[in-house]
């Protein structure tokens, strides 16, 4: 485990962005953000348009070329949305909406993601005509803001898209396709007693959508082995959007990289409270309380995981994983062998049996299992 003498980076920084006024103008934010690498702003675009908050945002880690393609195709997704609405008056908010969608399938993109830590990066996932549910959303609320429409970004677990709120009229798009809150819930697994109000399904403000950039650009630093960096773009995005469950995972884990196990357990268990059936969350936390020689308290929280877990695999590793907490290897044992019925390539499940046995002294069969959990990616140390 690394022992870095890092100052407490989260604490830190929320203090100094309550201090410097950025929760309430997140403006301000921007010159904070990145004050050497502030790409020239596209003067076809309004001073209050997010394209500009993110290209400040990502252009630390981007090319200055992709910088500037992402303004150009959105200005040509402007000129087209400003050409329809001169030529259909008359069209509905949801057609106005879906030919921008339409837009972006007639330059030639596909609906997809990256691969590495470029599938975080709006610029990469432009410039690469491949966009995914966070950079087609920002196009569209890029492009909603110079035409005047009523958009707000939405989120719910893993997933972003756009909803228009405007008196009565008020409906929800997802590449293109319009959806009910009630199919999100229900496809998401979320009910209004498994989130914080704020969390899931709500307009976005400024500062949350602003937070959310820079956890992209945290994930985009942490998957390129920058550790400190991402913690630091995961605090700042907490200063601005401290409802943010899938944040306080991030810095959570990424505070675990770094050898924090007590930052690791505050930000995974309030990622569990702000979203009740985040079971990775839930999962993690336990893994840090038991690494810290807390069982009780981690096999609570193996308890609450196998509740939420979406698999039957999955509850059965958790419970095992509650056994094994309160020190019942054998009842362990028997929970893991079931999860591994469910799913014989749930590799964390192997290697978990593995120290079970050896704890009860089936050596032979805990070499069995450290061989093939050594075939599973999610397993190998």
């Amino acid at each position: 485990m690394l022992n870095l003498a890092a100052p407490p980076l989260s604490l830190n920084l929320v203090g100094f962005a309550e201090n410097a006024g950025f929760v309430t103008a997140a403006a301000n934010l921007e010159t904070a953000i990145a004050p050497s690498a502030m790409p020239p702003r596209d003067l076809r675009f309004s001073p209050g348009n997010p394209l500009h908050s993110l290209l400040a945002v990502e252009a630390p880690v981007s090319r200055p070329e992709a910088v500037r393609a992402v303004y150009e195709v959105a200005g040509a997704m402007v000129d087209n949305a400003r050409f329809r609405a001169a030529m259909k008056a008359d069209a509905s908010p949801r057609d106005a909406l879906r030919s921008v969608y339409r837009a972006m399938e007639g330059q030639g993109i596909v609906w997809g993601d990256l691969e590495g830590r470029r599938r975080h990066l709006v610029t990469d996932h432009i410039t690469a005509k491949r966009y995914d549910c966070w950079s087609s959303s920002l196009l569209v609320l890029a492009v909603g803001h110079e035409m005047g429409w009523p958009l707000s970004l939405v989120r719910v677990p893993g997933h972003v898209f756009v909803r228009w709120q405007n008196g009565d009229s008020r409906f929800n798009m997802d590449f293109g396709v319009s959806r009910h809150d009630a199919e999100y819930m229900r496809d998401y697994r979320i009910t209004h007693t498994s989130r914080d109000p704020g969390v899931y399904l709500e307009n976005l403000g400024r500062n949350a959508v602003l937070g959310m950039m820079l956890m992209c650009r945290g994930n985009a630093r942490g998957d390129a082995g920058d550790s400190v960096g991402a913690l630091y773009d995961y605090s700042l995005c907490l200063a601005l959007d401290p409802q943010n469950a899938e944040a306080y995972y991030n810095r959570g884990t990424t505070s675990l990289l770094l050898g924090d196990l007590w930052g690791c357990v505050e930000d995974l268990e309030t990622s569990a409270k702000k979203d009740r059936h985040f079971t990775a969350a839930l999962l993690n936390a336990a893994n840090a309380r038991l690494e810290l020689g807390d069982g009780e308290k981690a096999a609570a929280l193996y308890e609450r995981a196998r509740e939420t877990s979406p698999t039957e695999a999955q509850a059965c590793f958790a419970s095992g994983m509650a056994r094994w907490a309160r020190g019942d290897a054998r009842g362990a044992i028997d929970d893991f062998t079931l999860a591994i019925k469910k799913n014989r390539r749930l590799g964390e499940a192997y290697r978990q049996r593995a120290a079970a046995r050896a704890a009860i002294g089936d050596f032979r069969g805990a070499r069995a299992d450290r061989r093939r959990a050594a075939t599973f990616p999610d397993s190998r140390r």
